[in-house]
């Protein structure tokens, strides 16, 4: 994961390590690739495959 992380440049978003995935089971994740944004109200974005960058903007901004 460090090396997806860094290779991608998303250093500035927290990222749970999720070896038993328990999070996966819990967000209905399917595959790698699948992104589930958590904005601090608790309302959930969920995207399959790249994520938008104005869904992390509009995050970073409310939140």
């Amino acid at each position: 994961m460090v090396q997806f992380v860094s290779g991608f440049g998303l250093e500035n978003i927290p990222h749970l390590p999720d070896d038993p995935a328990r999070l996966w089971d819990k967000f209905d994740v399917k595959f790698v690739s699948f992104w589930v944004l958590i904005r601090a109200d608790g309302t959930e974005e969920r995207v399959a495959g790249a994520l938008p960058e104005h869904l992390v903007t509009d995050a970073l901004v409310a939140g």
